[in-house]
């Protein structure tokens, strides 16, 4: 492995070379702290950007496709920010570039590309799909069959989209009320910093395809940052990139015990 210089290219950056339509999805909740910073940062720089990501925690579900049964929602959603008994799929009362819908990970993608995005959206297909960050590492192989992170970023890529999925090593799950402005130690909140990390790295990205796509047709991307410091020092706040490659890998070696007969 060896540190990536194309991913700091824009780190002294003030524009974006190409606004791109973007879709934000999580596991972890439409209110995610994580996923709303990601989702303000990416709409100052001048993208367009969505937001559709489940009403409650849908963690290691990877790519199971359920959607509700129910047309409303039968408990409130993380955090209360949504009801019981409000309807099943819905905009942010504040903010309609926001959405829930309750189901998987992998749902969201398929309801926002399918319907959300072309009812009611301003593009209806997104040029790149984000996933996360995710509350927590999804490090190693055998989170290809089980991070719902990961598994929202494989059903937009096997829809021909690229796709990021960002996780955190901050893996305490807080809604985006939490985040502060700065910290009791004079730093930027956790979530803000992992934001902006996520966001370089698509601005990199957009400035590499140079108007072209950001990724090819089948390519995707896992992100995983370290744990960020800011809430009580600065000895991780900008962390290097390391490049590397993950593919599936066999977990485990059958052998065959002779005393009980058994693997």
């Amino acid at each position: 492995m060896r540190s990536h210089p194309l991913l700091f290219a824009l780190a002294a950056v003030g524009t974006t070379v190409q606004g791109l339509n973007i879709l934000i999805t999580n596991d972890d909740g439409f209110a995610s702290a994580n996923t709303r910073e990601l989702y303000k940062e990416l709409t100052a720089l001048g993208h367009s950007c969505y937001v559709v990501a489940p009403p409650t925690d849908q963690s290691d579900v990877n790519e199971c496709d359920l959607f509700t049964t129910s047309p409303v929602l039968l408990s409130n959603s993380q955090w209360d920010f949504v009801q019981a008994g409000a309807p099943s799929l819905g905009p942010d009362p504040h903010d309609d570039h926001v959405w829930y819908f309750n189901g998987t990970s992998t749902a969201q993608v398929i309801v926002a590309l399918d319907y959300i995005l072309p009812t009611f959206g301003t593009f209806h297909s997104p040029d790149l799909v984000l996933s996360g960050p995710n509350f927590g590492w999804t490090v190693g192989p055998f989170f290809y069959t089980v991070s719902g992170t990961v598994g929202a970023a494989i059903t937009a890529i096997e829809r021909g989209i690229p796709a990021i999925a960002f996780s955190s090593g901050n893996d305490m799950p807080v809604p985006y009320t939490w985040v502060n402005a700065s910290t009791k130690v004079g730093l930027r909140d956790p979530a803000t910093i992992t934001a902006r990390l996520a966001s370089t790295l698509v601005e990199t990205l957009v400035q590499k395809a140079n108007g072209g796509p950001v990724m090819p047709r089948g390519y995707g991307m896992t992100v995983n940052f370290p744990f960020i410091t800011s809430l009580t020092n600065g000895s991780c706040l900008n962390p290097p990139y390391v490049l590397t490659r993950m593919s599936p890998a066999l977990l485990g070696k059958a052998v065959f015990n002779h005393k009980t007969g058994l693997f």
